[in-house]
């Protein structure tokens, strides 16, 4: 198989007439499921495959690289991504995917009648449609939609999602506009759950972080259940064997400067950036039981444990009325020696 960079550009085949048609390269099925799901299916020659969610918040499901999985999956069948009525809290959701948006009306454990990580990540997307444009030789595709966070005689904030990617590189930019179309300030907690799994995740995983100091206090924070086993590492660097334990761990990491390299033994890296003005905050979730193995990397706006919880709106950002949010994250896979994602903007 030919390497990535050794590829001829998507502009060079299209205009030397050896392929007829952009669906040779840059494919995008946009179909229902065999669960009455829609998905928006992309594949990208030289790029990335990955499927986008517009009934969850057009998140990320699935991502492949080289034909292989990078993000993990949950345990739950993907029927549970409809689940309705009082069983069917974000715990029971949660079927996993590269990225799971959390808020934004709260992020973390549920409060005052909030729900765990909020409605965005179960809210469906409007006026959702898909491009693909020639740009610098590669083909470009970008998926938009509208998501709301609306309430009758409360908050109205809506965000307008912008789904990036390009043949001959591996590369997903995710940028999202957050607007308070509203009467009055309203709270925009936000928090992007990006989840890596096995076979790209192996034991030995090195994570680094760059940022001024890891707090390893925060054990299970994000879970409900009242009881949990002890979880033995507390090395937020270095991603351990699958265990017997439903332990998990979440660390937080001070001033973090905007990108994580997640570096499995057996080669290639996961690079994510974000920008730090909108997204100062860090958490890193450990899970290594065994059938569920999971590691998720979480840049936030907003606090998810400590003193700060107590505070108004639980110290999550407050939008004016027309005022607007830019941020978003970008994802990319890289050989050991390509580490090349530019910084998000």
């Amino acid at each position: 198989m030919m390497d990535v960079r050794g590829m001829v550009s998507a502009g060079e085949l299209l205009r030397s007439g050896k392929v007829s048609r952009l669906d040779a390269l840059a494919e995008v099925r946009d179909a229902v499921d065999t669960d009455g799901f829609r998905v928006i299916d992309v594949r990208l020659a030289g790029g990335l495959s990955f499927e986008v969610l517009p009934q969850r918040g057009l998140d990320i499901g699935a991502l492949w690289h080289r034909g292989s999985p990078v993000s993990w999956r949950s345990a739950a069948p993907l029927a549970a991504r409809n689940a309705t009525g009082p069983t069917s809290g974000f715990l029971s959701r949660f079927t996993g995917g590269m990225l799971v948006t959390c808020g934004l009306e709260n992020i973390g454990p549920a409060r005052d009648g909030l729900p765990m990580h909020g409605s965005h990540n179960v809210t469906p997307a409007t006026d959702v449609v898909y491009r693909r444009d020639v740009v610098d030789g590669d083909i470009v595709v970008t998926v938009t939609g509208l998501i709301g966070s609306i309430e009758l005689f409360g908050r109205r904030i809506t965000v307008e999602r912008s789904i990036v990617s390009r043949t001959g590189t591996p590369r997903l930019d995710v940028t999202d506009r957050i607007h308070n179309e509203g009467l009055a300030p309203a709270p925009a907690a936000l928090l992007y759950h990006v989840n890596f799994g096995a076979p790209f995740l192996d034991d030995g995983t090195r994570v680094f972080v760059e940022s001024e100091e890891t707090s390893p206090g925060a054990v299970g924070a994000c879970e409900v259940r009242p009881q949990r086993d002890t979880l033995d590492s507390n090395d937020a660097a270095l991603f351990p064997r699958p265990a017997p334990t439903l332990a998990e761990s979440v660390f937080e990491h001070v001033s973090p400067r905007g990108r994580v390299t997640v570096a499995p033994r057996q080669g290639g890296q996961a690079i994510l950036e974000w920008n730090v003005a909108t997204l100062p905050r860090l958490f890193q979730w450990v899970w290594p039981a065994r059938g569920g193995w999971a590691l998720g990397i979480e840049p936030s706006n907003s606090p998810l444990f400590g003193d700060e919880r107590g505070n108004p709106h639980a110290g999550a950002p407050v939008l004016k009325p027309g005022e607007t949010l830019d941020t978003g994250v970008s994802i990319t896979l890289a050989e050991d020696d390509n580490v090349a994602g530019a910084e998000h903007q």
